[in-house]
Parts: structure tokens; sequence; C-alpha cells
């Protein structure tokens, strides 16, 4: 089994990285894909954290196999080009109004995806497609806000081998910024 968190940047998926592997799953990291993104994407602009763990391209053309057992990161379109294999995946959710900040806030400049008009139908097609993957065994939604209001029950939901109560020490409310009122 290879456990994949996936979602929109800006939606929580380094901090479910570092939940995870609080809860003692171990993580993949690819130095390959930080240098890709500080500063080769052309006007993209994105720039990881301290802690990114995204795999990149070059990880899905190579022995996959090697992840059996880790945590890996794609964001969002990544996880359809996943090779055959077995696959539980976490997609982090954020409102959209909260995601269009919170891009603004990290990058200076609105974020050309998040922007179109069809956003969150492209978000509802790939995790419509990646369920419909025979290799994807679950797909759990999981809001950005509930892990940071109640990591505890969330993660107990998803029913992944952790340990709950070590890995709900990493999100807290304080992480909760860029919040757009309903």
């Amino acid at each position: 089994m290879i456990y994949i968190v996936s979602g929109y940047k800006r939606c929580g998926t380094s901090m479910m990285m570092q939940t995870l592997a609080a809860g003692g799953l171990e993580p993949a990291y690819s130095s390959e894909r930080d240098d890709q993104l500080n500063g080769h994407l052309g006007d993209d602009n994105y720039r990881p954290n301290d802690s990114y763990y995204e795999l990149g391209p070059g990880a899905m053309r190579s022995n996959f196999d090697q992840f059996e057992g880790k945590v890996v990161k794609f964001l969002f379109s990544g996880i359809l080009m996943m090779p055959v294999g077995e696959y539980r995946i976490i997609f982090m959710r954020r409102p959209t109004a909260e995601i269009r900040k919170s891009c603004l806030a990290a990058f200076g400049q609105p974020d050309r995806m998040v922007e179109r008009w069809d956003f969150e139908e492209r978000i509802e097609a790939i995790i419509g497609a990646a369920r419909d993957r025979r290799s994807v065994v679950t797909l759990d939604e999981v809001q950005y806000h509930d892990m940071l209001r109640n990591p505890v029950t969330t993660l107990e939901s998803l029913d992944w081998p952790i340990d709950v109560m070590a890995a709900a020490k990493v999100p807290t409310c304080a992480k909760y910024r860029m919040q757009v009122p309903a």
C-alpha cells in the first residue's frame, strides 16, 4: 500500500504530511522536486515550505514500488498519473475563497488556476476520476478546518495506520489563517 496526500496548494497538504509523519508513517521526500519548484517553473512561482515532501513528475516515471508503505505527496493532478498499484488517498479541501486569499498572501498575485470559473468543477472531476481507479482503495476528503479544529476525530475517521494522538499534536488552530467569513 502506498499512502497519498493530495489537494491544491494552500489547502494543508504539507500540514497533513507533517501530521502523518508525526503519527509514524514514513514520508517520501524528493530534493529533485524542491529544486524544480525553487525558481524553475516559469511564472508559476510556487515555493515549497521548509518541510516539503512533494514528489515531482520524475517520480511517476521511476520505480514507484520504492514508495511501498510510505506517504507520498502530489498536488491535485498528480493523483491521475500514478502507475498501477494500491493506494489510499487523503485529498485536502479548503474553501476556494480561502485558497484565493492564501495564494495572494503567499505569492503576491492571484493564482491563475484558482481564479478560473471552473476551478471547483475541475477539482471534483479529478477526485471523481481518482475514485474510479481500481487501484485506489480509499479516497478520503479532509477539510482543512476540520484538521485544525478537531484533529483527533478527523484522523480517527480515516483509519490510517498511525498513532492518532501523536499525529494530532501537529495541526493547531493558530495555523488557520486566511479565513473568509461564510
